[in-house]
């Protein structure tokens, strides 16, 4: 495949990561799209604070036992993190695309209106 290609298909699979994503989370508006984005934010920061409480711990563990423990619920909590933090990711991505494909749509209906009108000039004739 050429590197244009390449390049488009990556744009169009992104879009549908962005598609499946809205259609899951059932979100239809920009406001929408905007809370869950700082609900998503705001259970990153929850979970930071608590891997941060735990990594407080461990650093005060007194034995070898107890600092595995906490190492354990430290990744565990890590992998809480990761999943939130990729859809975090395609929400924002896809924030970031709602003006460009607005743009691509206003375009697309005046276009349209400019056909339908020229079409109405014609039979008008």
């Amino acid at each position: 495949l050429s590197p244009v290609l390449r390049q488009e298909l990556r744009k169009f699979e992104q879009y549908q990561k962005q598609f499946s994503f809205l259609h899951d989370e059932n979100i239809s508006t920009v406001p929408e799209l905007e809370a869950f984005i700082g609900k998503l934010s705001m259970q990153i920061s929850e979970l930071e604070e608590e891997r941060s409480k735990t990594d407080n711990k461990r650093r005060r563990a007194k034995t070898d036992e107890e600092t595995k423990g906490y190492y354990a619920e430290i990744r565990g909590i890590s992998a809480q993190i990761k999943p939130i933090r990729d859809r975090l990711k395609i929400a924002k991505a896809t924030l970031e695309t709602v003006p460009k494909v607005q743009q691509l749509l206003d375009i697309e209906r005046n276009m349209e209106a400019k056909v339908l009108t020229k079409k109405k000039e014609e039979k008008e004739r």
